[in-house]
């Protein structure tokens, strides 16, 4: 099953000025946040989109996750270890860390609908591709604001706040260079790749014997462990 994920690269094609594009982008976020009183952290997530393939980049720990929507709907997942140059690839609906991908939205857009479903709309700024609504829900628990641009189907900024946590998501960067989406995605297919089902069968490769010391193939936060074995923390699916 190596390299299942058909990725359909067709990025040549694409016209440079297409309307309100939103299929296929590049966008980086910086991700600041801070548990109670402790200092906060800063995470940076590149989000990379072509039609039914997306990669969410994690460049501070050398890691990135693909998916890949089938013609039937059902989501594959494709794990990538940028610093080794190695991937893991599940089967498509394939469990990952005892949870089957069924939300498109969240992977897609960084965002399920069904939380979008959930935060009314308090204004809206701008116009044509550049619309922009605010989108707030306050609970006696949480604050959650949302800018969200509906005709690129991108948020620009994601807040929320608890009693004694605050998640802070920033826009910092957006390209539609076809060039530089492909290239994120070919690098990745050039990768030597492992069937998850067959990780168990080989006991001789240094690089799995440490993916599973380090608890890859159990359940964690996000399924990403930095070099020291922490798990790093998972994204936003209210």
């Amino acid at each position: 099953m190596k390299h299942c994920v058909i990725l359909l690269l067709s990025l040549l094609p694409l016209a440079a000025n297409a309307l309100c594009q939103s299929s296929t982008l590049m966008a980086t976020y910086e991700i600041e946040r801070q548990h109670g009183t402790q200092p906060p952290t800063l995470d940076t997530l590149v989000l990379v989109r072509h039609g039914d393939n997306v990669l969410h980049i994690h460049p501070n720990a050398g890691l990135s996750e693909g998916f890949h929507r089938t013609a039937t709907g059902a989501i594959q997942v494709i794990r990538h270890f940028d610093q080794h140059q190695r991937s893991i690839e599940y089967a498509p609906n394939e469990k990952v860390h005892g949870r089957q991908e069924a939300d498109w939205s969240l992977r897609y857009q960084l965002i399920s609908n069904d939380l979008l479903n959930h935060l009314p709309v308090n204004e809206t700024q701008g116009q044509g591709c550049e619309r922009q609504q605010i989108r707030q829900r306050v609970t006696d628990s949480e604050r959650t604001t949302l800018h969200w641009q509906p005709e690129q189907q991108r948020m620009s900024a994601l807040s929320v706040v608890r009693e004694n946590y605050r998640e802070r998501w920033t826009l910092k960067a957006v390209s539609t260079d076809a060039q530089a989406i492909q290239q994120a995605f070919e690098q990745r297919l050039g990768y030597q790749t492992t069937d998850y089902a067959d990780i168990g069968d080989d006991h001789t490769d240094p690089f799995l014997l440490r993916m599973v010391n380090l608890g890859f193939i159990e359940a964690g936060a996000s399924g990403f462990y930095n070099a020291d074995g922490k798990a790093l923390e998972g994204h936003h699916q209210h």
